[in-house]
C-alpha cells in the first residue's frame, strides 16, 4: 500500500482520510464545516444533511442517522451555509439555495423550511451569510426580506463572498469578471479570468483568491491588482477554502482535492469520483469534500482522527483500482514503459503522473506529498492481454447477472472506454428485459468497474469520462443541429374567436365589452386577417379580455395576443387552453427581431417559468417544447453559453414520458442545439445520453432517428 509520507522539506504531515459519510443518493454539490461539532452537506437529491460530530471532530453517524432537511420543492440543492446561534435561534440556522429559485432557511429539528425567501427568477448558485444573519446571493436578504439586488453582471452569478459585513460583497460570474459591491453598488471590477468564475475565498484583510473554468487559481489584492496565478488543476476548478494554517484548498473536475502553501502545490488527494464539487475547512484544520459519487469525505492531518488502517487501505485500493481507458492517455506501448523501479525516483513536481509496466498491467502513479500513489490501471493499453472474450469479441469485463432464481446467469459484457448507460441498454435489449431497469444496470456497471478517466496531462481534455462512441452518420446528410430559425404558431380562427367573445360577453358581469368595444373587435379581426397593425384602442380591447375577464373565460383574448405578440400573461391556475395560448404567444415573440431583443435578457426567467408548466394535454406539451426550442435557438444566437446546461436539464425533464412524435422531435432539436458547442460538459452529455437511450428503442419517424444519430455524434 502506497501512502503519503509527509510534505517535502517540512514536518507538517499529509492529509489522510478520516471518514466517509454516506447517505446522499446523488452528487454532493456543497459542504460546510462551520464548527468542530457540525458538518453540513447538500445534494442534487434535494436534501441537506446535518452530521453531528464531537468536539474532536469524530462521528459514528451514518447516512440513516444524520438529520435530514428537504428543499422546499425537492429540487437540486446547490449551496449551503450556516447562521451561527443567536438569542432568537439558539440552535443556529441552515440556509440553502438551489434550482427551485428560492433560498430556504431551516432550524434544527424543523425538516421543512421555516422561511422561504422568494425573489430569484432562476437557479440560486451560491450564497454566503454574515455574523449578523444577513444572507447574500445575487440579492441581499435582511430579516428574511429582499433588501437589495446586485445588478451589473451580464451573466449568472456563481460565487458570492461577504467581505466584512453585508455592506461589502464580492461576486464572481459566468461573465468572467469579479465585482466588489458597497451598499449594492459596484465599486470595482476585477478582470483576468478567461472563463467563468466559480468560487471566491478570503485569504486576508487585503487579499482573496478566485477560481473557475480556466483551471487557474488567481490571487488578488483588494485594490484590484492580480498577485499570483496558481496552476495544477487540469480541468474546471469548482471550489476554494482556507485552512486555519493559511493554506488554500481547491477541488474540481479533475477528481482531485489540492492543498497549496506559499503559492506552491504541496499535496494532491485523488477522489474516486468524476467531480469534486465542493470543499470546506473545519476550525480543527480538517478538509471536507463532496463529490459526484454522493459521498462526503473528511481528511485530516491529526493521527488521532485518522481512519482505521483497513478503511484507509480500502480507500486507497478504490483509488488505485480506477480503470483508465488508454484513449484518455494516448497510444501506450507497454513494451517501452519503465517497470516498478521507476517508483524509486522522486517526481519532478506535485501531481506528476507516470505510466509504468507491472507484469502484463499498465499502471498510473501520481506524485503527491512526497511519494508515488497508484491512481489507476490502463485497462485497454496495447498488449495488456487482460481482455475477456464473449460472443467472439474482446471486453474488459464480463459480469454474471442473476435475473431469476434457479435460472443461469446472464452475461453482461463491458469495455472501460464505453458509457455504462450504453452497455446497460445493450444488455437489456439483447435479453429482452424491461428498459425500466436501465438505471439500475448502469449503476451496477459503474459500481463494479469504477470506470472513470483520471487525467492530469494537458491531453486530458474530455469533460465526460467513458465516452459513448457511436458510428458515423451518413456523409451526404447534413446535421440537423444547431437550430437557427425560430418557429411560430400563425394559424387562428378569427370567426370562431369573434363568436366565442360575443357568447362569453354576457357571462362576465361588469367586465363585459361595450357595444363600441365589440365593434372594435370586428375591426381587429379584419386587420389581423390582412396582417395589418392593430391600433392602441384595439390593443386595449384585447387586453381587457385577456386580463379583466374571469380566468376561465380569457382564452379568446390570449389567442388574439398570440397573434398580436404582446407580453405573455402567466397564471399558474389557468387551464390547459390558457396555458397553450400563453405559450404560443411566447413562441411568436421570436418571429421578429424586436421580440428577440426584448427576450434575450430574460431567457433565464423564461426558462424557469416555462419549466413550471405541467399538463397532460398534447397541445400544451407541444407549445412548451416549441418554447424550449426557440429559447435554445436564442441562446445559441446570443452566445449565452452558461445557459446551455439549464436548457438541457429542462428538456430532459419534459422528455421523460413524452411519446408524441412532433413534440419529441422538437425536444430533440432543442437538445442537439444546446449540445452544439466544441466541448459540452460532462453533465450535459450524461443527460443527453439518457434521452438517446430512452428514444432509440422506440419505433420513431426517420427524422427522429436522424436527430438521435446526430446527438450521439455530439456527445461522442
Amino acid at each position: 500500500m502506497t501512502r503519503t509520507q509527509g510534505i517535502e522539506d517540512t514536518e507538517i504531515p499529509s492529509f489522510e482520510l478520516a471518514r466517509e459519510l454516506r447517505g446522499h443518493s446523488q452528487d454532493v454539490k456543497a459542504v460546510a464545516a462551520p464548527t468542530p461539532a457540525l458538518l453540513l452537506s447538500a445534494s442534487r437529491d434535494g436534501s441537506i444533511r446535518q452530521w453531528s460530530l464531537d468536539s474532536n471532530g469524530d462521528t459514528d453517524t451514518d447516512g440513516d442517522e444524520a438529520e435530514v432537511y428537504s428543499s422546499s420543492t425537492a429540487s437540486f440543492v446547490n449551496c449551503i451555509a450556516c447562521i451561527l446561534p443567536s438569542s432568537d435561534f439558539p440552535g443556529g440556522l441552515v440556509v440553502a439555495g438551489g434550482t427551485d429559485c428560492a433560498v430556504s432557511v431551516f432550524a434544527p429539528g424543523s425538516h421543512e423550511p421555516i422561511y422561504v425567501l422568494v425573489g430569484h427568477s432562476h437557479n440560486v448558485c451560491s450564497l454566503d451569510v454574515d455574523t449578523a444573519g444577513a444572507i447574500v446571493t445575487a440579492r441581499i436578504w435582511i430579516n428574511w426580506q429582499s433588501h437589495a439586488i446586485l445588478q451589473g453582471h451580464t451573466q449568472a452569478v456563481w460565487a458570492v463572498l461577504i467581505w466584512n459585513d453585508s455592506s461589502t460583497i464580492l461576486t464572481g460570474s459566468a461573465d468572467k469578471t469579479i465585482r466588489m459591491w458597497s451598499n449594492a453598488a459596484t465599486i470595482k471590477t476585477y478582470e483576468g479570468h478567461t472563463d467563468c468564475v466559480r468560487a471566491l475565498c478570503k485569504l486576508a484583510d487585503d487579499r482573496f483568491a478566485s477560481c473557475g473554468n480556466d483551471s487557474a487559481i488567481r490571487i488578488w489584492h483588494i485594490d484590484g491588482s492580480q498577485l499570483r496565478q496558481l496552476y495544477g488543476h487540469t480541468s474546471f476548478i469548482y471550489s476554494l477554502a482556507l485552512l486555519p494554517s493559511g493554506e488554500i484548498v481547491s477541488s474540481g473536475e479533475d477528481r482531485s482535492v489540492r492543498i497549496w502553501r506559499n503559492h506552491e502545490l504541496i499535496q494532491t488527494i485523488t477522489i474516486p469520483a468524476v467531480s469534486v464539487w465542493s470543499v470546506a475547512c473545519s476550525p480543527l484544520g480538517d478538509i471536507v469534500c463532496g463529490a459526484s459519487d454522493g459521498v462526503v469525505r473528511v481528511f485530516t492531518r491529526d493521527s488521532t482522527r485518522r481512519a482505521p488502517i483497513q478503511v484507509l487501505k480500502a480507500f486507497e485500493d478504490t483509488v488505485a483500482a480506477q480503470a483508465i481507458p488508454s484513449t484518455q492517455v494516448g497510444d501506450i506501448n507497454k513494451e517501452n514503459l519503465p517497470g516498478l523501479e521507476a517508483l524509486q525516483n522522486p517526481g519532478n513536481k506535485e501531481a506528476q503522473v507516470i505510466m509504468i509496466r507491472n507484469g502484463e498491467t499498465v499502471e498510473a502513479y501520481q506524485w503527491t506529498a512526497g511519494s508515488w500513489q497508484k491512481i489507476g490501471e490502463v485497462v485497454d493499453a496495447v498488449g495488456s492481454g487482460r481482455k475477456q472474450i464473449y460472443d467472439g469479441k474482446e471486453y474488459d469485463y464480463v459480469f454474471d447477472v442473476d435475473i431469476q432464481e434457479g435460472a443461469p446467469p446472464l452475461k453482461l459484457p463491458y469495455n472501460a472506454n464505453e458509457n455504462p448507460w450504453s452497455a446497460a441498454n445493450r444488455f437489456l435489449e439483447q435479453n429482452d428485459l424491461d428498459m425500466g431497469f436501465l438505471e439500475q444496470v448502469a449503476d451496477f456497471v459503474v459500481k463494479n468497474t469504477k470506470g472513470v478517466n483520471l487525467g492530469v496531462a494537458e491531453d486530458f481534455n474530455s469533460q465526460y469520462g467513458s465516452r459513448y462512441k457511436p458510428g458515423q452518420k451518413d456523409e451526404d446528410r447534413p446535421s440537423v443541429f444547431p437550430q437557427r430559425t425560430y418557429l411560430s404558431f400563425k394559424q387562428i380562427n378569427l370567426e370562431g374567436i369573434k363568436k366565442k367573445v360575443r357568447d362569453l360577453n354576457n357571462t362576465v358581469g361588469t367586465a363585459s365589452l361595450t357595444s363600441k368595444e365589440l365593434e372594435h373587435l370586428d375591426s381587429i379581426c379584419i386587420l389581423l386577417e390582412n396582417s395589418q397593425e392593430i391600433d392602441d384602442t384595439g390593443i386595449q380591447v384585447i387586453l381587457k379580455i385577456a386580463t379583466s375577464w374571469p380566468i376561465a373565460s380569457r382564452f379568446p383574448g390570449l389567442d388574439l395576443l398570440r397573434i398580436v405578440v404582446l407580453p405573455d400573461l402567466y397564471h399558474k391556475d389557468q387551464g390547459d387552453t390558457n396555458l397553450m395560448l400563453g405559450l404560443r404567444s411566447l413562441v411568436n415573440f421570436f418571429s421578429s427581431k424586436d421580440g428577440r431583443n426584448l427576450l434575450v435578457d430574460r431567457i433565464e426567467m423564461l426558462l424557469s417559468l416555462v419549466s413550471l408548466v405541467s399538463s397532460q394535454n398534447k397541445n400544451v406539451r407541444l407549445a412548451r417544447a416549441t418554447s424550449y426550442l426557440n429559447l435554445v435557438t436564442l441562446i445559441h444566437e446570443s452566445s449565452k453559453e452558461y445557459l446551455r446546461e439549464q436548457i438541457v436539464d429542462v428538456v430532459e425533464k419534459a422528455s421523460r414520458s413524452e411519446s408524441d412524435p412532433e413534440t419529441v422531435y422538437r425536444l430533440l432539436i432543442a437538445l442537439g442545439t444546446a449540445l452544439s458547442v466544441p466541448k459540452p460538459t460532462r453533465e450535459m452529455k450524461q443527460t443527453a445520453l439518457k434521452l438517446v437511450l430512452q428514444y432509440q428503442t422506440l419505433s420513431m419517424e426517420k427524422r427522429i432517428t436522424n436527430a438521435i444519430e446526430d446527438i450521439r455524434l455530439l456527445i461522442a
